[in-house]
């Protein structure tokens, strides 16, 4: 099992409009998840941060898109902003078993829905 685990970045919590935003962070992944009062309305896990960074994102209202991060680094010594490129390509086992290895510090109610979320995961584009 791997030492690196997501823990909440205190700072992180934001308010935008009616949902609050919680951010999550280790060495290799990040979480965001954006709840309203009720429930998670939206999430997004970015893994691999520091190898062949992808983040993969759910929305309540139209489920899942998938996506490599383009860092900006290029071979200019300008440094262009992150920028999210459709990737069809998802291992979905592999990307539950790293949420499920790294997110045992994440508060239980977030941590069982994206699971349940995970094990079901279509994408469309």
């Amino acid at each position: 099992m791997s030492q690196d685990h997501l823990r909440e970045v205190t700072c992180g919590l934001q308010q935008d409009g009616k949902l609050t935003k919680r951010w999550f962070n280790c060495q290799s992944a990040d979480l965001f998840a954006w709840h309203d009062d009720k429930e998670l309305v939206r999430f997004e896990f970015c893994y691999d941060k520091h190898r062949n960074e992808h983040a993969l994102t759910w929305q309540r209202n139209t489920g899942f898109t998938h996506a490599r991060v383009d860092d900006g680094e290029g071979p200019a010594s300008r440094k262009s902003s992150p920028i999210l490129i459709v990737d069809r390509n998802i291992d979905s086992d592999y990307i539950y078993i790293q949420f499920k290895e790294l997110s045992d510090k994440v508060d239980f109610e977030i941590r069982l829905f994206i699971m349940r979320k995970l094990l079901g995961i279509v994408v469309d584009y």
